[in-house]
């Protein structure tokens, strides 16, 4: 739950994507003018703030922590416990170079799929903008 939290803290900044859509929305006209320069500065304040926002979810898990009902607590407790023995069980070594060969093996064909998978989609919308009619 701590990641989680401190993942969740981090996701705290606006960044410069914004400029990019309240730019885009300014020039559609869809958005009003005065509002880029309030989103301009929202996402300068975030960028700035983003470090000391990500430092302050620790001492926010504790308070959280110490302020949930018992059985909340326990919940967090046994969740925690399942993810720590689950990573000790992933960083025993298991002897067997056949899985991780195997394992090799299927994300390399995995990675070449997505590769031609996508390729076929920019194929296929390269040739749906050729056949529409130009007006």
């Amino acid at each position: 739950m701590r990641d989680s939290m401190l993942t969740s803290f981090s996701f705290v900044q606006i960044g410069e994507f914004s400029f990019i859509i309240a730019s885009l929305g300014t020039s559609l006209g869809v958005l009003n003018p005065i509002i880029y320069p309030i989103i301009v500065a929202s996402s300068v304040v975030t960028t700035f703030l983003t470090p000391y926002i990500m430092k302050a979810a620790g001492p926010c898990y504790t308070f959280l922590y110490n302020h949930v009902p018992a059985s909340m607590r326990a919940k967090i407790d046994q969740r925690e416990q399942q993810v720590a023995e689950a990573e000790a069980k992933a960083a025993e070594p298991s002897g067997d170079n056949s899985s991780l060969a195997d394992n090799a093996r299927h994300a390399v064909r995995h990675t070449f799929f997505l590769k031609h998978l996508v390729n076929l989609f920019i194929k296929n919308m390269s040739a749906h903008d050729e056949e529409k009619p130009v007006s």
